[in-house]
């Protein structure tokens, strides 16, 4: 039960670091075509957004799924070893 709840954590990582990079790069984009909109910001932003490498993408991408299995991991010993009916009843 211990081991389905920590890989469900690191599941919910990976999936949260993925919508991470997706937004930020995408908001990260949007912010910098609308700096390019304003005339005397324009020759000081870029034409490519600078993105970071994917081995470095990767690396962050794990190490938020180490962190979060790390911090999951308390939490899920406490409710492996609770029966179903005490853990609700603290609901």
């Amino acid at each position: 039960m211990l081991g389905l709840l920590v890989a469900e954590m690191s599941l919910v990582a990976a999936v949260a670091a993925v919508l991470g990079v997706v937004l930020g790069v995408g908001l990260a984009g949007a912010g910098a075509a609308g700096l390019r909109t304003l005339p005397e910001v324009r020759p000081y932003v870029e034409q490519a957004l600078p993105l970071p490498s994917v081995s470095v993408l990767v690396s962050l991408a794990a190490a938020t799924v180490v962190v979060v299995a790390a911090g999951a991991l308390a939490p899920a010993r406490r409710a492996a070893r609770m029966s179903p009916t005490q853990a609700m009843k603290d609901w």
